[in-house]
């Protein structure tokens, strides 16, 4: 009886360690995947940043992609980082917010004209771990950081009756040129997670060289959201983010009420009905290819021209391997595209104790961009003489 019950531990351990060796092993060999058109740029930004040359290695007990994605809702944000709230108002009457990031003591008196920024374009939710943590980091490397807010969302007042759409890139071209005269000396950089991605790339594209930012960085990026609105309506996670779309509307349904049929709306049963019933009707737009004409991220990504850093997991669940255009960042100049085998959606967690892969990464190919234009800066006016 005593050898039988033995027999069964082992089978049981043996159930439960092995797997869990073959992941170990398997972490082993994964060491990020590139894809770039090779450049002086590239080659830089290679050199610089080390964590594209060592293995990321998961969190040993969030392997699995839904604990990945689930721990940037889990994990507690920064309660010790404070903000300062500026509200702008933009042409059409509308409110945006930008959160102002205050600096850590030892950074306070640094800060001037020169000091790079970063500008922090969030997914959902709004205060999740990522956005605390990027921020954390950026200004621990010095950096000044502000986190946009777009109208009508995370506590800020619909002044006029229109939200913003993926790609409309309006409240966000008027905020760029806002921060650019207020520090008229500084490099500027824009990170986005999420859903936030889409509006990103439609700013790069739409705008090109004028955008000026000095790079970008896409954490967890979808690329074509026609295909995923309209064929991935049973995925969950599509429905949850509907579900969040539907309680944004909540909140302004007395002031879009002349606007939109907010009673519709309630009823989308996936993320293309609500687009069209919410987004398409307040544009005046009547069809959904004229929609995402003027909404797909991609619409005019052949016009990016700040160096642009993507880094998306091979096991993501909103936006898995097989639905990344891997062509298109071996043709588009100082692009490079980063994938790995774990990591969910924006979580990339590593450590015992989770911390952000994802986010140093982040800040390591900023810091080696801004470096890099530097360097390139200081050639060109020697060159003069």
């Amino acid at each position: 009886m005593i050898y039988i019950v033995f027999l069964f531990l082992v089978r049981v351990i043996a159930s439960v360690v092995v797997p869990l060796l073959e992941k170990m092993e398997d972490v082993k060999s994964c060491v990020p995947s590139l894809f770039y058109q090779e450049s002086s740029l590239m080659k830089f930004v290679r050199r610089k940043c080390t964590l594209l040359k060592s293995p990321y290695k998961p969190t040993l007990w969030a392997m699995n992609r839904h604990v990945q994605t689930a721990l940037t809702l889990l994990l507690p944000t920064n309660e010790e980082m404070n903000y300062n709230r500026q509200y702008l108002q933009m042409g059409d009457g509308g409110l945006v917010a930008l959160d102002w990031v205050l600096p850590i003591h030892k950074f306070s008196d640094k800060l001037n004209a020169k000091t790079p920024l970063v500008i922090i374009l969030h997914g959902l939710p709004s205060n999740s771990f990522p956005v605390s943590n990027i921020c954390d980091i950026a200004r621990t490397h010095g950096y000044r950081v502000v986190i946009f807010r777009k109208r009508g969302h995370d506590g800020v007042p619909l002044t006029t009756p229109k939200l913003q759409s993926i790609g409309d890139c309006t409240d966000l071209r008027e905020t760029v040129k806002y921060i650019r005269q207020q520090y008229k000396k500084a490099k500027m950089a824009a990170v986005a997670y999420g859903s936030a991605t889409g509006l990103l790339m439609s700013y790069l594209g739409e705008f090109g060289s004028s955008a000026d930012l000095s790079a970008a960085v896409n954490i967890s990026p979808s690329y074509d959201l026609q295909e995923q609105f309209d064929t991935d309506f049973r995925n969950p996670y599509n429905w949850l983010m509907l579900q969040y779309a539907k309680f944004q509307l909540s909140q302004h349904a007395g002031a879009l009420l002349q606007t939109v049929d907010c009673d519709r709306a309630f009823q989308s049963s996936c993320l293309s009905d609500f687009e069209k019933t919410v987004y398409a009707k307040m544009y005046g737009i009547h069809n959904m290819d004229e929609y995402w004409e003027k909404n797909n991220p991609l619409r005019e990504v052949d016009e990016v021209a700040v160096p642009l850093l993507c880094i998306n997991s091979l096991d993501d669940p909103i936006c898995p391997g097989s639905k990344i255009p891997y062509d298109l960042f071996t043709t588009l100049p100082n692009a490079m595209l980063v994938t790995t085998k774990r990591g969910g959606h924006c979580g990339f967690f590593q450590y015992l104790r989770p911390e952000s892969w994802a986010d140093q990464l982040t800040i390591q190919y900023i810091d080696s961009v801004l470096q890099f234009v530097h360097l390139q800066d200081g050639f060109m006016r020697n060159s003069r003489f």
